[in-house]
């Protein structure tokens, strides 16, 4: 079964919840704290998607682009994970976009 355009959408927003999420949470004053850790329940919780399982599945593809790692890192069966300095970089930008477009429609 192939997914289609929809379903690719949706799996990116997925993804792009969960790092706003851990990027907006894990600030400190002017200052992105990639320490802070977030359980999968936490993240899930946290974001539009609610479902533990599909969380945790877009963290896996979010690690495999290097922009969030288990806690421990290289322990995947960790409930635990942080953003990276790139996935903090990307998350960053995702979050100025957004607002950004919010502003203009708001023009």
């Amino acid at each position: 079964m192939e997914n289609t355009a929809a379903d690719n959408e949706n799996y990116y927003n997925t993804q792009f919840e969960l790092l706003k999420h851990m990027h907006t949470a894990s600030q400190k004053g002017s200052v992105i704290d990639v320490t802070t850790i977030f359980s999968v329940a936490e993240l899930a919780e946290g974001t539009p998607i609610k479902d533990k399982d599909e969380a945790l599945r877009s963290l896996y593809i979010l690690e495999g682009q290097k922009l969030v790692t288990p806690f421990p890192p290289g322990d995947f069966t960790s409930n635990n994970w942080c953003l990276t300095e790139m996935g903090s970089e990307i998350a960053g930008k995702i979050n100025e976009q957004t607002k950004d477009q919010a502003s203009q429609r708001a023009a």
